[in-house]
């Protein structure tokens, strides 16, 4: 068993894959699909009480014997505490491909034996019989006093997007039986990773496709409607699920690898930072960084900006820049930065210059000192749009990632920016997240633009690893 600290967590001996937490006499643990060198996937295993420091622990779920029915490899599923007994439900395929809905039980989470039968049979009147059958999620059920499962599956009809959610029910977790699909309007070719818990009075649904999403229902038989924000984490939060802790809905999600700045993504890669998730004064799902990230960036750093243009006024907290630009060149490779941020002309746009540098020393030579390589992170105002691009002096490119800035229309924006080795992850509004790797350069100089206005930024606030 390996102490470290849980920030953008990967194992030694692989990547991370779909979390599945779960909450447990004062410790949160975090089992996971782990893709190994070998390229087979298991599941993993670690927990935190602080969200800051966890334990390792050795992997508690493996493929089995060529004749097993987990034989070729494991998938998605969840563990639940019941009478005295850690269950973990996951599905995983045969030596021929066909796949199967398993369980192992454990007294203390941390050795599991296997129970080397299935729960249940398809049913191809209700179910595709493919690999999408998979992903199991046990909730119980207060109003019929049983178990309910939700799971990954497509309808047995061809379509362009088959995907729908599996259910079966149980009133000892041991015989199951299988049920019709839920109710969930959505138009996918898969609901991959389904969630199901309590969130204030209604049941709450979290599940992945291109983004991780959530709907809500007042009964878990009932239909799953989307309110007007469907994904609050956006980019690259990869398959979710939720820990409640007694107080808080935690939001547990992974940060797929990249061969480049480009679209392609790599299955398996390392947790992201956790999220809150909440409802906003509509009732909407919001979410923002948990308040223990102050607890690994807590060294304050000091700023003195460089004027480049423009004008700029020290404020309290940070300072005003009118059409102007303002370089800092002292700043970690890794850091944390917020700060509070207000134009005068609704035109304005705001550009944070991330990891400015050159593409080699001839360019800094030939064209006098000037950045040419880096990223931009925009608060593109007229387009009411937070945008993240490559920098290039002449070059143009489309933006690597784009979510809502403003959506509330308050007159002022607050961001939470979290960048560490190659992973930025955004807050905006304590409301909206995103997540994206920057593969090009983890070093690099900080710089802020101004055009079409005046901009006055507040709560400046620079902190290091401490």
């Amino acid at each position: 068993m390996k102490a470290k600290t849980l920030l953008h967590f990967c194992p030694e001996d692989g990547w991370v894959g779909d979390p599945m937490p779960m909450w447990h006499e004062g410790v949160c643990h975090l089992y996971y699909t782990k893709k190994r060198w070998d390229g087979q996937v298991v599941w993993g295993h670690v927990s935190t009480a602080d969200y800051v420091h966890y334990t390792e622990y050795p992997d508690p779920l493996q493929c089995g014997g060529e004749n097993d029915l987990d034989a070729q490899g494991i998938c998605t599923g969840c563990v639940i505490y019941h009478d005295g007994l850690f269950r973990m439900f996951y599905a995983a395929s045969d030596r021929f491909g066909k796949p199967h809905m398993l369980q192992a039980v454990s007294e203390d989470g941390i050795s599991f034996e296997k129970e080397k039968r299935e729960l249940f049979l398809q049913n191809t009147a209700f179910y595709r019989d493919d690999c999408t059958w998979r992903d199991p999620c046990v909730v119980f059920d207060d109003a019929n006093r049983n178990w309910k499962m939700f799971f990954c599956t497509r309808c047995v009809s061809s379509g362009i997007l088959p995907g729908q959610i599996g259910m079966a029910e149980s009133k000892d977790l041991e015989h199951w039986t299988l049920l019709p699909p839920g109710t969930l309007r959505e138009a996918c070719g898969s609901l991959e990773c389904p969630d199901v818990f309590r969130m204030e009075n209604q049941w709450a649904m979290l599940y992945y496709w291109h983004d991780t999403r959530v709907r809500f229902s007042d009964s878990l038989n009932g239909n799953w409607e989307r309110r007007k924000v469907l994904s609050p984490a956006h980019f690259d939060f990869m398959a979710a699920k939720c820990a409640d802790d007694g107080t808080r809905k935690i939001l547990v999600g992974w940060v797929p690898r990249k061969p480049c700045d480009c679209g392609e993504r790599i299955w398996g890669g390392n947790l992201a930072w956790l999220r809150e998730l909440t409802l906003d004064q509509e009732g909407n799902p919001a979410c923002h960084f948990l308040p223990e990230l102050a607890n690994i960036f807590n060294r304050q750093v000091s700023f003195a900006p460089e004027v480049l243009h423009g004008q700029c006024k020290t404020k309290p907290g940070g300072w005003e820049i009118n059409r102007g630009s303002v370089l800092l060149r002292e700043v970690p490779e890794n850091y944390r930065l917020r700060f509070h941020v207000r134009t005068d002309n609704p035109l304005s746009v705001v550009t944070l210059f991330l990891r400015l540098n050159w593409e080699s020393e001839q360019a800094k030579e030939n064209w006098n000192g000037e950045f040419s390589a880096g990223y931009q992170l925009i608060l593109d105002y007229p387009s009411q749009l937070l945008r993240v691009r490559e920098h290039y002096q002449w070059d143009q490119r489309p933006d690597l990632a784009a979510i809502p800035l403003n959506r509330a229309g308050e007159d002022s924006i607050s961001l939470d920016v979290l960048l560490n080795e190659d992973i930025l992850e955004v807050c905006v509004n304590e409301r909206e997240t995103m997540t994206i790797r920057l593969m090009k350069s983890r070093k690099g100089k900080l710089g802020i633009s101004v055009t079409d206005g005046c901009a006055t930024l507040t709560d400046w606030s620079l902190c290091g690893k401490g």
